[in-house]
């Protein structure tokens, strides 16, 4: 009904994600979890949460988007996609696909655009339920700090104006050494 409301859609931006350490509701580790400890339930939520959102919000929104290259789909991906972090597999996993799908989508839609953002360590909620987690980011970033949100969104509005951008990445993530 939004879209009957408001028309097209210009710019889709896929930002959803869970990659908390704990389940707050259980009290317990879902993301961050070794390859043998891993729990069939949370893998597959977090896979749902942040891959397969996206791809229902793109299988939906991209008939109401308009062809042409000012139409862009924006992902948040993470440096966690590129897999060095040997405990946090489901998080990873689903950031990776992530990435992958929306080099998928920019050959798929064009002439509507597909930019992937692959964030470091930003200064959120979700960085902060590891009480080390701000300290030990900013130590593996060439600046010597987290990001702000602020900073991410400069990203998505640089993806979204741009309109001689699409099948790639933009990395925002202080030049962390985890990548």
């Amino acid at each position: 009904k939004t879209c009957q409301l408001l028309g097209s859609i210009d710019v889709l931006v896929n930002n959803c994600g869970v990659g908390a350490n704990l389940d707050h509701e259980e009290g317990r580790a879902i993301v961050c979890q070794t390859a043998e400890n891993l729990d069939s339930a949370d893998f597959d939520r977090v896979m749902a949460i942040n891959f397969k959102s996206a791809v229902w919000f793109v299988k939906h929104s991209v008939p109401r988007m308009p062809r042409n290259d000012g139409s862009a789909i924006i992902s948040a991906s993470s440096i966690w996609s590129r897999g060095k972090l040997h405990y946090a597999l489901p998080y990873a996993a689903s950031k990776s696909a992530l990435s992958t799908a929306a080099m998928n989508w920019a050959h798929q839609f064009a002439p509507i655009r597909s930019v992937g953002i692959v964030i470091g360590g930003i200064d959120t909620p979700m960085l902060r339920t590891n009480p080390n987690g701000t300290k030990e980011v900013a130590e593996q970033t060439l600046l010597k700090r987290v990001g702000a949100p602020e900073e991410v969104a400069e990203a998505y509005l640089f993806a979204a104006a741009c309109r001689y951008i699409t099948a790639t990445e933009i990395v925002v993530d202080g030049g962390s050494f985890n990548r």
